[in-house]
């Protein structure tokens, strides 16, 4: 069995908590009363978003010719 706060064990309680949480109306409305979207998935789905989104930024700083800190 993974160890650690990353082991899919923890993964999944964390998902299902934050699935719980977001069933309680007032949740919703609080996140987008600041503008933002709740998207509810797995870690897998967030997992593939976050990859996305950095694919994303990484061609637009290519674009502009950044580099990557080191």
């Amino acid at each position: 069995m993974e160890r650690g706060r990353n082991a899919p064990q923890h993964r999944r309680r964390i998902a299902g908590d934050v699935l719980a949480a977001a069933a309680d109306p007032v949740i919703p409305e609080r996140i987008a009363s600041i503008g933002q979207i709740m998207q509810l998935a797995g870690p897998a789905e967030f997992a593939a978003a976050i990859d996305e989104q950095r694919a994303a930024l990484a061609a637009i700083a290519k674009s502009l010719g950044l580099k990557p800190a080191q």
